[in-house]
């Protein structure tokens, strides 16, 4: 392909990825709709799958309130926030979770699914970091804005499709989002957003951005803030895809000038942009008219991110070469001499959590003799599809341990996790009924050492899970449940890998993660900051704070910032305060059965 006629074609693909991405991030919890919450977690409602367009357009409106909702610091969470605001520069793991949002549209005549569209959005869990969440916010207002513009170009292109499509029938277009958190300290957050959409045709759209920011002032970092020598870092690049794929003729002619110009962050060549034929939605409103996206400037930018070990830097599809390459990646170790890389932006602590990918090994020195040995992950489902199967194994070539566990109906994410004596465990999220999700573990170095023994290694499991939250320190993360007490909603609470591999709570309190109820009637507590009695008034708005799911809910008063315990009887049912079902007590309970 030309240089100008690819040039194109990546500006076609950047304005598609550039309006998917940005509606892609943000900040908040899990799924919007009350129905969502009353039948599931936070952590679990991105799973929504029949969102009518009602429902839809409330979730919608209801996103700019979301997007200031980033204040989860609670009673409880004293050890994290102290931590935050006193320790910024001691390589403390900050708490990031995931918000999803899911919205779809279905033909009036037929119900059948003409579009739906999920993204996620990352927030802030720690109390402190204000300047990041003000920039977390901003960015997520700004993505808000856009959602209805592609929402009404998919319900516009799906029209369409649906009326041009064959006998077959017409299955839908998609269009999806998803964050991947590749660091997060009280130094740096970095994350890449990878986008896809599909609106008929051969294959798919796609396309990545990732993001850096400097966590104590929320300024988004760009490649001169973190290398001081950007034409060494271009060399570096041009030099390892050369080696990749240069020498295979397998990019596309000049690249190396494409890669020149995202480092030097130069301006597109601007050039109208026709409206475009067949399945591509990108290029029409939601009238059929041309939408005149050349209005739109965009700038060549290095889409890069910070990881423990580096930077890692990104080329969608179509950039530097054709879609069967996927995106390609160039990983430059903060090692590398020369480059310069900005000191303030290096990680303080070791890595100790690693993503396990299904059906990509991850390299790590398991037994620490100084070599490394690869660990996989892969799935069978059962023929009835009631569940699934998953292996894990180690190897260094030679030898193998593996071993066989259950894990309901799929494994949604997997890491490996450093104890506190150097051995390592495997924590996979097993899906169950309604989205109720728990941990399946093993010891992987322990796995490893006694692959010789007859006996094979079994897992054990643990019933509370990650949901949204994503771990990046085996020293401090936070796993949800679903709560009972006072609601059936998602309460979460602080852990850290124990000496024997399990998760350990670090909390004894869970702490809620969105909840908000009104009180019907005066209702009897103690201060918490105090200990004396107090009273609830009636129609008073409240926060629940946290709860040891047991006897008592710690509820704030939204106005005076009052924290209330109230003592409840959950013995049996209906649960209690005093004697009286709290559900006379207060508006905004929500009980699955």
């Amino acid at each position: 392909m030309l240089r100008s006629e690819k040039k194109r074609t990546v500006l076609l693909a950047v304005v598609f990825a550039a309006l998917m991405l940005s509606a892609c991030g943000g900040s908040g919890g899990k799924g919007e709709s009350a129905a969502a919450e009353a039948s599931q977690t936070q952590g679990a409602a991105s799973d929504t799958e029949t969102d009518k367009a009602s429902t839809d357009t409330e979730a919608l409106d209801d996103t700019e309130d979301a997007a200031s909702e980033a204040d989860y610091g609670t009673e409880g969470s004293d050890k994290a926030a102290s931590g935050a605001m006193e320790g910024q520069d001691e390589g403390l793991a900050l708490h990031v979770a995931l918000k999803s949002h899911v919205f779809s549209e279905y033909d009036e005549e037929d119900m059948g699914l003409l579009y739906s569209l999920s993204y996620e959005e990352p927030y802030i869990r720690d109390e402190g970091y204000e300047e990041l969440k003000a920039s977390l916010e901003k960015r997520a207002s700004e993505r808000f804005k856009r959602i209805e513009i592609e929402r009404e170009q998919l319900m516009s292109a799906a029209k369409a499709g649906k009326e041009l499509s064959s006998s077959d029938g017409f299955f839908g277009y998609t269009s999806e989002g998803s964050i991947n958190v590749l660091r997060a300290d009280s130094r740096v957050l970095s994350f890449m957003t990878e986008a896809y959409s599909y609106t008929g045709g051969a294959h798919g759209n796609g396309g990545v951005t990732a993001e850096v920011y400097d966590t104590k002032s929320g300024k988004r970092l760009g490649v001169s803030d973190v290398i001081a020598d950007k034409a060494g870092l271009e060399s570096y690049i041009t030099a390892k895809l050369e080696e990749d794929y240069g020498s295979q003729d397998m990019l596309f002619e000049g690249w190396e000038q494409w890669v020149h110009d995202e480092i030097a962050e130069l301006p597109y060549e601007a050039e109208p942009i026709e409206a475009m034929e067949g399945d591509d939605y990108m290029g029409v409103s939601a009238s059929n008219e041309p939408h005149d996206t050349s209005a739109e400037p965009l700038a060549m930018g290095l889409d890069f991110a910070l990881t423990p070990e580096g930077m890692r830097v990104y080329f969608s599809p179509y950039e530097i070469g054709p879609w069967a390459l996927g995106t390609i990646t160039v990983d430059i170790p903060y090692t590398e001499e020369g480059l310069g890389f900005n000191e303030a932006y290096l990680p303080l602590a070791e890595q100790t959590v690693w993503p396990l990918e299904a059906y990509e090994e991850l390299e790590l020195d398991v037994d620490e003799d100084g070599l490394k040995e690869q660990i996989g992950l892969s799935f069978q489902a059962q023929e009835d599809q009631s569940q699934s199967t998953y292996t894990l194994f180690v190897t260094d070539g030679e030898d193998t341990a593996s071993l066989n566990g259950v894990c309901g109906y799929g494994m949604d994410k997997a890491y490996i996790m450093k104890e506190p004596e150097g051995g390592y465990v495997f924590y996979g999220e097993c899906k169950s009924d309604n989205d109720w999700r728990y941990l399946s573990m093993a010891d992987i170095t322990e796995m490893w050492e006694e692959r010789s023994e007859v006996a094979a290694a079994e897992p054990s499991e643990y019933y509370e899970s990650f949901y949204d939250n994503v771990p990046v320190s085996a020293e401090s993360f936070y796993l949800s449940t679903r709560g009972s007490l006072l609601s059936t909603v998602s309460i979460s609470r602080e852990h850290r890998v124990g000496t024997d591999g399990f998760p350990e709570a670090v909390q004894e309190d869970f702490l809620y993660d969105d909840f908000e109820l009104t009180a019907k009637q005066d209702i009897k507590g103690t201060e918490v900051s105090s200990g004396e009695a107090a009273e609830i008034s009636a129609g008073a708005k409240l926060r629940a704070v946290s709860t040891d799911e047991a006897s008592y809910a710690v509820l704030e008063d939204m106005e005076s910032g009052a924290r209330i315990r109230v003592g409840i009887d959950g013995s049996d049912w209906p649960h209690t305060i005093d004697g009286t079902d709290i559900e006379e007590l207060f508006d905004g309970l929500i009980f699955a059965g």
